[in-house]
């Protein structure tokens, strides 16, 4: 006798990101209770982690009228819409959930993410803000707020915003690389280089760390370590271009003329322009 699929099961697969089980998990449970609410939204959270927003808000549709309203349904709906790039849309979902639940942290930061997006950078900040006083410690509130003050000048704002959120994701490589970023438009080029090497630490394939540490290492007249820099991050991503031209001038800087022809027919190569 086949015992009857549980729903712990399938939010289990939703918490360690196992999207594809998760889908089939919440199908098997929805193949017995079509209307199940719960099952609705689990795989709408699935088709959501498996990069499918459409089908994600396809599920969220077939929630009964009374559950439209749900906190979790309307988080899922803004979240889909936003991945859809539709971010009126989204702005609209998550302000309908923070009418449900006004102190809703997550719904604050992405509200604010949204914002940022359609260019209102005041009412960005201020629902960026609330969701750090509601949980000071919250990392997307924190990296988005960073992103935010950068873009107006205000980089020691954004440096400390993300350190924060650096002492919270210890290995987020991304987050590092950052705070790197923000480090060196802040003028601290010491700790700038301490981020990228942290992050590269973490995870060497991210070709645009290695491209702003060859600008730091370059910037603090170490043209010897940075063209290996730049050079790494042309192997890393051989399309960037921006890398390229990087490396092109730090080898003439260095009267390297030769390598810096080579790297310019390579360049030219991808990109005639």
């Amino acid at each position: 006798m086949n015992q009857a699929p549980e729903s712990g099961d399938t939010q289990k697969r939703l918490a360690a990101g196992d999207w594809h089980a998760a889908i089939a998990a919440a199908r098997a449970l929805l193949a017995s209770d079509p209307a199940d609410a719960n099952g609705l939204l689990m795989l709408a959270e699935g088709l959501l982690g498996a990069r499918q927003p459409e089908r994600a808000l396809s599920a969220l549709e077939r929630l009964p009228p009374r559950e439209q309203g749900n906190a979790r349904r309307l988080m899922l709906e803004g979240r889909a819409r936003n991945n859809l790039g539709d971010l009126k849309a989204a702005e609209t979902a998550f302000r309908r959930l923070l009418q449900v639940e006004p102190d809703n942290a997550d719904a604050h930061s992405n509200l604010g993410h949204v914002l940022r997006g359609l260019l209102r950078s005041q009412d960005a900040e201020q629902h960026l803000r609330r969701a750090i006083e509601i949980e000071p410690e919250h990392c997307r509130a924190l990296q988005t707020l960073a992103a935010v003050c950068l873009a107006s000048g205000r980089t020691g704002e954004a440096v400390e915003a993300l350190q924060t959120a650096a002492r919270v994701q210890t290995d987020n490589p991304v987050l590092l690389g950052h705070l790197g970023a923000a480090l060196h438009r802040n003028g601290d080029f010491p700790a700038a280089e301490r981020a990228y090497r942290a992050a590269l630490a973490l995870d060497p394939g991210q070709a645009e760390v290695w491209l702003n540490l060859g600008i730091t290492l370059q910037d603090t007249d170490r043209l010897a370590q940075a063209v290996p820099a730049y050079e790494r991050a042309v192997s890393t991503a051989p399309g960037s271009i921006a890398a390229r031209i990087r490396l092109i001038e730090a080898l003439l800087a260095r009267g390297d003329a030769q390598a810096a022809l080579r790297a310019v027919e390579s360049a030219q190569a991808l990109d005639p322009a």
